[in-house]
């Protein structure tokens, strides 16, 4: 009886896991309108519950991303363990200007595998579907929000502002700076003012437009001829 209480809930555990993960089919179309689901919410971090209803959002969609994509136990595990200290977080009150830190590593612990994830999965697709294209358009909005919790977290570990506008009021700057950075449309209502901001920018632009004009161009590109032949 002792063995198998001390195994239970590593068993169930598993359990679910295997159940999350079978059948694994790619469902990239669904997690691109998650991500803009998530995204139009945003404004809604003024009411009381929205923090908690993009939080909860946010947390399904990159779970999502990374059964479907069919990632090892080990990084289901992680994640696992990343989507709680989020939650406590967010329970405890403690997700303010003081912790702001400790809540983006906990997110890019999700982010970061979740990217990975797609990436490899894409690489296995022997032919180039509809899937495959929003798969990539997934990497491309992930990154964004990798950059947003990137500054999220700058911004609180440093002395000084991110930005030269002064301290932030609104969590939303952090994703709408980002988001502008990586299309590279720079309305300059917002611009970097510590060194290390404007590095993490600069990367962030180069990646986007590398990645939007280089592999989703050509991912397009190859299923356009496939899909007029069919």
């Amino acid at each position: 009886m002792g063995p198998r209480r001390r195994h239970a809930v590593p068993g169930w555990f598993d359990r679910q896991l295997d159940r999350l993960q079978a059948p694994r089919r790619d469902r990239y179309v669904l997690v691109f309108f998650l991500l803009i689901s998530t995204f139009v919410l945003v404004p809604t971090l003024t009411i009381r519950l929205g923090p908690v209803l993009i939080t909860f959002l946010e947390v399904v969609t990159v779970l999502l991303v990374l059964t479907t994509s069919g990632v090892g136990r080990p990084w289901l595990r992680l994640a696992a363990a990343a989507t709680v200290g989020i939650f406590l977080v967010a329970a405890l009150g403690t997700a303010t200007r003081s912790s702001t830190a400790v809540f983006a590593i906990l997110w890019l612990l999700l982010i970061v595998p979740a990217i990975l994830a797609i990436g490899a999965r894409l690489l296995k697709h022997e032919a180039i579907t509809v899937q495959t294209i929003f798969g990539a358009l997934d990497v491309y909005l992930l990154l964004g929000l990798l950059a947003t919790f990137l500054y999220a977290m700058i911004d609180d570990l440093s002395p000084q502002p991110l930005f030269a506008t002064g301290p932030v009021s609104d969590p939303f700057d952090y994703l709408y700076f980002s988001f502008i950075t990586l299309t590279t449309t720079g309305y300059g209502d917002l611009t970097a003012a510590l060194d290390v901001g404007r590095a993490v920018a600069v990367l962030e632009a180069l990646l986007g437009q590398i990645f939007l004009v280089t592999l989703v161009a050509r991912l397009v590109s190859l299923w356009g001829p496939r899909r007029r032949e069919s």
